[in-house]
């Protein structure tokens, strides 16, 4: 009869492991797989909807979209100019001059416009690189003598010892003594 209860117990425990083995590996399908599997899910998700998306050719179209409108900042403002003098009637020497403003604003808004690029580059290359330091400057600092030194020394070794003179060292044991007990006696 013991045999089958030392059996049964064997069993039982062999039951138990087995269990414990089967959770710990589920355990780590769910700590380790599952999470991969939903990353893998939102991937290919986004992947499939903007496989289309050319990122490179949308970058390229902003740059020309900002130079074009740039440019046509400047034709209109030179098209304003040739329509005023236009409606006004003017003759052929002042429909010359009119052109030639309207080509010194075209030329003047392109140059302020290189260089506000030209300003934009220079402070970012400022950004990018830190100023240097004035190394020849003065520090700070101000340089002791071994008698000062010695002097200060012996300034702080006689207040430690005027310290050490004043204190009770019963009373300071005690005050300690009711601290790291909050205050509770024996």
């Amino acid at each position: 009869m013991n045999d089958i209860s030392v059996r049964n117990v064997v069993v039982i425990v062999a039951a138990v492991v087995i269990g414990l083995v089967a959770l710990g590996f589920i355990g780590s399908i769910l700590s380790n797989i599952v999470p991969l599997a939903i990353v893998a899910v939102v991937a290919f998700i986004l992947g499939r909807t903007s496989n289309r998306v050319d990122y490179l050719r949308l970058g390229r179209d902003a740059a020309k979209r900002v130079r074009a409108a740039a440019e046509t900042a400047v034709e209109q403002a030179a098209d304003r100019a040739q329509t005023r003098q236009q409606a006004q009637g003017q003759g052929p020497q002042a429909q010359a001059a009119n052109r030639q403003l309207a080509d010194e604003a075209r030329t003047s808004a392109e140059q302020a416009a290189a260089k506000a690029e030209a300003q934009a580059a220079d402070r970012l290359a400022e950004v990018e690189t830190p100023a240097d330091e004035d190394l020849t400057a003065k520090p700070d600092l101000e340089v002791k003598t071994v008698q000062q030194i010695q002097a200060e020394a012996r300034l702080v070794e006689q207040e430690a010892a005027k310290k050490a003179q004043a204190m009770d060292v019963q009373a300071a044991l005690e005050e300690r003594r009711k601290r790291l007990l909050s205050g509770k006696e024996e």
